[in-house]
């Protein structure tokens, strides 16, 4: 998507993706109208156009050889005798995907990581085409490997490719391989986080998209899916397997805000307004979800990339909640973004508890009645202070990375002169591991 600074044009959300945001459906606010320009209504869509999200990150600890308190011995590798077994085996069909990992590896040795697909069919070949990809691999509190979990996303998007190729009926192919695509530059060693992405496109019919982690990809030759992992870690603080997910998903959202500025309207963040979700117990006909309710939410900035099912009466920041995607687990079934979900095997119901690989896109319009230019920054932060890795495009249209932390990050920036409007379009994408609550807001820096 590119980088505009459009005049006195809205950017306008669409009905997106086959798996819409699962908010939409209850939110009967809509985006501010010129009367309330000065607080706009917060309210995301399913970008039209982004691609659909694959994302893999269960189990979030590749292991080898793990027991587990319930008895139960865990191999996640490819490789014969190290499990035989593919971390995701999905089937999707024409269109553009984007498929986005991140994984911690707790095995017994040094490891790669692979995407493939597979046509199906007996009688027509599919046309597969690589847009692009990108890796990184590292260890918190290593400088020369940090963990950077949003720059696969800034090498992609700033090398965007085009290799394309024909699959004929029943055969496979790597669409991502991290030990062939940097030759073996970048091994994911014991205790290293490691994230990557590759964008491409199907024509022609569906296929399936396999995730396989492996150590000799010589010796690899079949395996089976090992399904939704639930496992219970070694020790009680760790979180359990059956938080982390994978699957399909909408790829990209998209707010439209209206702010109005003067002369007179001070440095500084803008507010804005939002409802907040809260929880509705279960009736005979529907199960325990979060639903938008009559209290609305209004401050200086605005929480996403988490949901409302951990926030009580007495919190201090409450989640925008409409941004988020329910995800499609094969063999499982939905995970939800505003209904806990229980986890077969396990105590736990858990919701989609954030948008890690999705695309957010804030379409900014700034009408400036004033005598003197205005200028302002989009800013990015954590409501908690802890680390979120972030791939943002600025208004130079270039990507780059970095982490959040306390602070602001001003990601994107622009001008809108005396007596005019302008739309400007700023885009982030959350990288991973990362925390939730990410903060959002628009100040003006003179």
């Amino acid at each position: 998507m590119l980088f505009s600074s459009r005049v006195s044009r809205r950017a306008r959300p669409t009905k997106g993706a086959a798996l819409a945001l699962a908010a939409l459906a209850v939110l009967g606010v809509g985006t501010a109208n010129t009367a309330r320009a000065q607080t706009p209504t917060v309210r995301y869509a399913a970008e039209s156009g982004s691609r659909n999200l694959i994302f893999v990150n269960n189990p979030e600890q590749i292991v080898v050889n793990y027991t587990a308190p319930d008895g139960i011995t865990y191999s996640d590798l490819a490789d014969p005798g190290l499990g035989q077994k593919s971390i995701l085996r999905v089937s999707v069909g024409p269109g553009n995907h984007r498929n986005f990992f991140e994984h911690l590896n707790q095995s017994a040795g040094t490891h790669h990581y692979g995407v493939q697909v597979y046509n199906p069919s007996t009688t027509a070949t599919v046309s597969i085409v690589i847009r692009g990809k990108g890796f990184n691999t590292g260890r918190f509190g290593d400088t020369a490997r940090p963990v950077l979990g949003g720059q696969p996303f800034v090498d992609m998007l700033n090398n965007p490719t085009a290799t394309s190729f024909s699959l004929a009926p029943g055969r496979s192919a790597w669409i991502f391989r991290s030990d062939l695509d940097w030759n073996n530059t970048r091994p994911i060693q014991v205790g290293d986080f490691f994230s990557g992405v590759v964008d491409f496109d199907v024509s022609g019919g569906s296929v399936f998209v396999t995730n396989l982690a492996y150590q000799n990809f010589a010796a690899l030759t079949s395996w089976s899916y090992m399904g939704f992992i639930t496992r219970q870690p070694a020790k009680s603080t760790d979180a359990p397997e059956a938080r982390v997910y994978k699957g399909t998903m909408g790829g990209g959202v998209v707010t439209n805000l209206s702010f109005a500025v003067n002369d007179s309207t001070p440095i500084g963040e803008r507010p804005v307004q939002y409802p907040r979700y809260k929880k509705q117990a279960a009736t005979s006909t529907t199960p325990e979800q979060y639903v938008a309710s009559t209290q609305t939410v209004t401050g200086p900035n605005w929480y996403t990339h988490d949901m409302p099912w951990r926030e009580s009466d007495t919190s201090s920041v409450f989640v925008v909640s409409n941004d988020l995607f329910n995800i499609s687990m094969p063999g499982f079934g939905t995970v939800y973004a505003l209904q806990p979900t229980p986890m077969s095997g396990t105590p736990f119901a858990y919701a989609n508890l954030a948008n890690w690989g999705v695309q957010y896109h804030q379409a900014i319009t700034i009408t400036n009645s004033g005598t003197r230019s205005r200028s302002f920054q989009m800013r990015l932060g954590t409501a908690t202070g802890g680390g979120a890795p972030v791939a943002y495009r600025g208004s130079d249209g270039v990507w780059r990375q970095s982490t959040l932390g306390g602070g602001a990050l001003p990601y994107f920036s622009g001008t809108v002169p005396a007596n005019s409007t302008r739309t400007y379009d700023a885009y982030y994408i959350i990288g991973g591991p990362a925390v939730g609550k990410i903060r959002n807001s628009l100040y003006f820096t003179n």
